[in-house]
């Protein structure tokens, strides 16, 4: 009974590992028009409290918002693949990579980080060797359907103004399938220039 007990668990973890991590919510959201205000109006804070608005996007002509939280394996083991890339691009002017820690109160996202998780967020950067800017919800933001995200980690795409550029990436990724990823997104951008 103990190894059957054992073997559910096991399998429970690799699924959860495969597939994501979601929250306890009834509804998807999706990138449209609708949603735009997300980015484009942003102004919140890094977990550094450095104060971060929507002007960030506007020297990149694409940035991948990586949306994670500290308890999702999945979004912990991908951000080595993410800095890796943030890396390569940092000479390019084309693209940025973000990402945005949420952690939540029950089934509600919460606004802003702790000092105790904020503190667990660099020692996650610390150990995955991650440089990459890291965002926290802000009260604005957390007001937008935002809220409603169920999958971690989820990435969305924008342009220079915060505008989403196609549809959300839900679940980890590989290095080689997010340059994939970025150069569909970047020819996006490119086409409606």
């Amino acid at each position: 009974m103990k190894r059957f007990f054992i073997l559910i668990l096991g399998c429970v973890f690799v699924l959860g590992m495969i597939s994501g991590c979601t929250k306890k919510e009834s509804k998807a959201v999706e990138t449209n028009k609708d949603n735009s205000e997300w980015f484009n109006n942003l102004e919140t804070e890094d977990v550094d409290g450095n104060k971060v608005t929507k002007d960030m996007f506007s020297s990149k002509e694409l940035t991948l918002i990586n949306v994670w939280t500290t308890w999702c394996g999945p979004c912990v083991g991908e951000m080595p693949e993410l800095e890796t890339l943030s890396k390569e691009y940092e000479n390019n002017n084309n693209v940025a990579i973000k990402g945005l820690v949420v952690e939540v109160e029950g089934t509600d996202i919460k606004t802003g980080l702790s000092d105790e998780e904020k503190n667990l967020v660099k020692d996650i950067m610390k150990k995955s060797g991650v440089t990459y800017q890291q965002l926290t919800v802000s009260e604005e933001l957390k007001k937008t359907d935002f809220k409603r995200i169920v999958e971690f980690p989820t990435s969305y795409f924008v342009d220079k103004k915060g505008n989403f550029v196609g549809e959300k990436v839900t679940g980890a990724n590989s290095k080689e399938e997010w340059k994939k990823i970025i150069d569909e997104r970047l020819k996006m951008v490119k086409s409606n220039e």
